[in-house]
């Protein structure tokens, strides 16, 4: 979207919503850049259950498009029962919503999986097909597995590894590009590190009207 208005509000602990204006941007996820940066047109409703740790509390992260004229009003809504109010702040929206969700990206290539190779799918308009192997830059791999469907959207559940990281492993369930366009996140995208699970992501609704 080159034209937009965008509007943040954030449902927190004491039902509080707090409104807050700045610019349009890609948001990533972990390094993974996901779609809207040629939004197709139309009315979109999106919702995606973010959960962090085991023991955290999932929060929810709601998007909805609005046509308004010749231009688009973003609405994004998070809501959770445990944020506090002071966990806003200006720069809050998309590209933060995983640490809302007590999932902090640190840009220590120690810490945590790098997963902007598989960017280069995107780049070379590449679909991703059910049951092949894909290699990307840096030595990383993507093996893809079966179809499988979130809210609707049929999407190929994928396992990434990286070289530089053996001890993490992500899955992630990809869409078809131009379905992508209309996602902030992926369908499903769940991390683990030495075994244990540190991030999930899961769409749980999606409505899209042209």
């Amino acid at each position: 979207m080159k034209r937009t208005k965008k509007t943040w509000t954030l449902i927190g602990t004491m039902a509080i919503a707090v409104v807050l204006s700045a610019g349009v941007s890609v948001p990533t996820f972990g390094g993974l850049a996901f779609g809207m940066g040629d939004y197709p047109g139309g009315t979109l409703h999106a919702v995606w259950v973010i959960q962090g740790e085991e023991d955290e509390t999932p929060v929810s992260y709601t998007v909805d498009v609005i046509p308004d004229g010749d231009l688009f009003e973003m609405i994004e809504t998070i809501t959770s029962s445990s944020l506090e109010i002071d966990d806003v702040g200006s720069g809050f929206g998309p590209g933060r919503a995983a640490g809302t969700a007590g999932v902090q990206y640190d840009e220590d290539e120690d810490e945590n999986i790098d997963t902007s190779p598989i960017s280069a799918l995107d780049d070379r308009s590449i679909d991703v097909q059910p049951n092949e192997n894909y290699y990307l830059p840096d030595g990383a791999r993507l093996v893809a597995g079966d179809v499988v469907e979130y809210a609707g959207i049929e999407a190929v559940m994928c396992t990434y590894i990286h070289p530089n990281y053996p001890n993490q492993i992500v899955y992630i369930a990809l869409t078809s590009q131009s379905m992508s366009d209309l996602l902030l996140f992926p369908v499903y995208m769940r991390t683990e590190k030495d075994g244990v699970v540190t991030m999930t992501i899961e769409l749980a609704e999606f409505i899209h009207e042209s």
